[in-house]
Order: C-alpha cells, then structure tokens, then sequence
C-alpha cells in the first residue's frame, strides 16, 4: 500500500486515505531547529493532515485502477492496511510510511514526521 501512497502522492500531489486523513506534497525551505540546531535541508516533504472522518475516494479509485479490481475490493485493502497500520501504532508507537516518513502516537491523534524523499 505504502507504494501506491507514494505513486499516487507524486502523480496528484495528495492522497486521501479513507478513515485516516490526507498526504499532501509541500516544498519547505532549509531549516535550522532554534533548540536541537539540527539543519533540515530544502525539499518537498509530505505533510499529514488527520481526519478519521475522510470519505474520499480518490486513493481508493487510484487502488483499484493500480490492482485492476472493482472499487469495494480495493476499499477492502485500504481499510485493512488503515487497521493494519493503526494496530502498528498500538503495539509499537510508531509506523513507517516508508521513504516518506513516520507515524508515532500522539497525545491525541498520530503525528506524522517527514523524511526528505529524492522521489517526490
């Protein structure tokens, strides 16, 4: 799932994930941290925005035309892999979107912390 997030966020610049919330594409300039004085260089990072209400199908119809299945099957493997990766963060605290960045349980809601990916 984690490759066709990333596919689908270079192709759209966003993918809205049902039940989760929504990947956006943002440039940010370099960055040195006023604290930790640790330098994050320039890039297009991914930002998460949480929403467990989010009803879009776009990354759903972008699933399904990936797999070459109807739309109630690929809606299937998304809200399996969403239960999957919530149970990651459960047990683990913490869940890799791959090159992308990770998830880590927050207070309230997951926090989403970006790596620079050369891809996007």
């Amino acid at each position: 799932m984690i490759t066709h997030i990333k596919n689908c966020l270079i192709e759209n610049q966003f993918a809205c994930i049902p039940m989760w919330g929504k990947l956006i594409i943002q440039y940010k300039e370099a960055d040195i941290h006023p604290i930790l004085h640790t330098f994050t260089p320039p890039g297009h990072y991914v930002q998460f925005v949480s929403d467990t209400q989010e009803s879009d199908l776009q990354f759903v119809q972008y699933v399904a035309q990936k797999e070459q299945c109807d739309i109630e099957t690929a809606r299937r493997k998304v809200a399996g892999w969403v239960e999957e990766m919530k149970q990651g963060l459960q047990e683990h605290h913490a869940f890799e979107l791959g090159s992308l960045g990770k998830f880590t349980q927050g207070a309230i809601y997951p926090e989403f912390t970006p790596y620079l990916d050369p891809d996007i």
